[in-house]
């Protein structure tokens, strides 16, 4: 019913902060072993599997999430070893649009932890539900999550910054390239 939904719309909720953890250790492991790219090429990324496209600075290597079962990982990191993106998407959610309705109600009434309602904002990807908004993880980053939920699936963008250091462009310029494959919009 409705109540494990919740549940489990409120564990995915819960488990960003550790995904995000993650996801910022992977970055700056990556940045660390493979040094920061100068002037990198960004090139179009393709996920026939998860039934995406984006364009990207460094390919991301998709991996398991560890913290949400089912769900796959890619971590993209830029220029700054401190700052990354990390998209997951799941293979199907019971009722997406629903989590998203309860993430929407839960950042709108002030009840996930750090989150700012004056930047929440819902959004449209070919027709298909979103929502935006940036919450603080800690006096020291600033997160951006951008959700998506297309035919039972969900995506979901993190972008972690330091709190010091203005939004990343080429966290932008991922974001706005993010688009459906035509497979996945004709299933």
């Amino acid at each position: 019913g409705s109540g494990l939904c919740f549940q489990s719309e409120a564990r995915l909720v819960n488990m960003k902060a550790k995904v995000i953890s993650i996801g910022l250790f992977a970055l700056a492991v990556s940045g660390f072993v493979f040094g920061q790219q100068e002037n990198p090429t960004w090139k179009e990324y393709t996920s026939p599997a998860d039934g995406f496209a984006l364009t990207v600075p460094a390919p991301p290597t998709p991996h398991d999430s560890p913290v949400l079962p089912g769900a796959t990982a890619y971590a993209i990191r830029l220029e700054a070893a401190d700052s990354g993106v990390v998209l997951r998407v799941t293979k199907k959610a019971p009722d997406c649009s629903d989590v998203i309705s309860r993430l929407k109600k839960r950042v709108l009434e002030g009840i996930n932890s750090g989150a700012g309602p004056s930047s929440a904002k819902d959004l449209s990807l070919n027709g298909h539900p979103g929502f935006e908004y940036q919450w603080k993880q800690s006096s020291a980053y600033n997160v951006f999550e951008r959700w998506y939920c297309v035919d039972g699936r969900l995506y979901v963008f993190s972008v972690n910054w330091p709190s010091a250091q203005p939004f990343p462009a080429a966290a932008t310029r991922i974001l706005n390239s993010f688009r459906l494959l035509a497979t996945n919009t004709q299933r």
